[in-house]
């Protein structure tokens, strides 16, 4: 009984040891996202941490319906959307789906600039 109570408790304290160490071997992938902007105009950028993205889609969100409506869906990282207001406010989701199966996803709000004539 003694020798059966000593291999358990092996067993816990190495999978109590090792769990940190895969905890941190099987970090998430995070979707980096940037923008640039001009009057009418906002170009997005994305990139994920760690994984190459196979497919991304880029969606608007639409405060009239309270959800968001998709602009494009395509392989490349980026898209620029044109013939906005200056000063427009809008409000942006962009998911990829990474080579390892996962899909990640960000939102961000970006702005063109304002005229200043």
């Amino acid at each position: 009984m003694n020798k059966n109570i000593a291999i358990f408790i092996t067993i816990i304290f190495t999978v109590i040891m090792l769990f940190p160490a895969v905890y941190v071997s099987a970090k998430e992938a995070e979707l980096n996202v940037s923008f640039t902007s001009t009057e009418n105009s906002i170009t997005l950028e994305w990139e994920a941490t760690g994984e190459k993205i196979l497919q991304s889609t880029v969606y608007k969100y639409n405060s009239a319906k309270k959800k968001y409506t998709k602009l494009a869906s395509a392989s490349k990282k980026s898209y620029t959307e044109k013939k906005l207001d200056a000063g427009e406010r809008v409000q942006y989701k962009i998911t990829a789906k990474l080579k390892d199966g996962k899909t990640v996803s960000k939102i961000i709000t970006a702005n063109t600039t304002e005229n200043l004539e």
